[in-house]
């Protein structure tokens, strides 16, 4: 849960030598659950940054941070759709054509994805717990 998710999912995906060892249908499983939880999270990224957005309002006289806080969230939602986007092949992939299309430069690419995410997350806590 939390900036800690980020970092085990990063690890995950940078895991080479489990990709290497293991057969096609679960690593073709490993790539479902991951779809699926790049596309809760793009979800979740992506209402946080309307909410935020649209929230500004209730804030008065914390315009400026809350500016920075809802523009941190829009970068990470556009890192969330990033991912999504960068998984969604079109179809239903299982066994070998799962491990044709899940490349390693897709798993690094989308690890660098999720620390740029973490980076602004964090970023964006601290400007939340200095108006709080």
């Amino acid at each position: 849960m939390g900036f800690n998710a980020y970092e085990t999912w990063r690890n995950d995906l940078r895991d080479d030598e489990w990709y290497e060892k293991n057969d096609d249908a679960q690593l073709a499983r490993r790539f479902s659950v991951n779809q699926f939880c790049t596309l809760a999270l793009f979800d979740a990224r992506k209402a946080a940054y309307i909410y935020l957005n649209e929230s500004i309002p209730l804030l008065p006289g914390k315009t400026e941070i809350m500016n920075k806080i809802v523009s941190l969230f829009k970068l990470i939602s556009e890192k969330a759709e990033q991912i999504h986007e960068i998984l969604d092949s079109g179809e239903y992939l299982e066994g070998s054509q799962a491990r044709k299309y899940w490349t390693r430069e897709m798993r690094l690419e989308q690890a660098e994805l999720l620390f740029q995410m973490l980076t602004a997350e964090q970023e964006a806590m601290l400007l939340v717990e200095s108006i709080i």
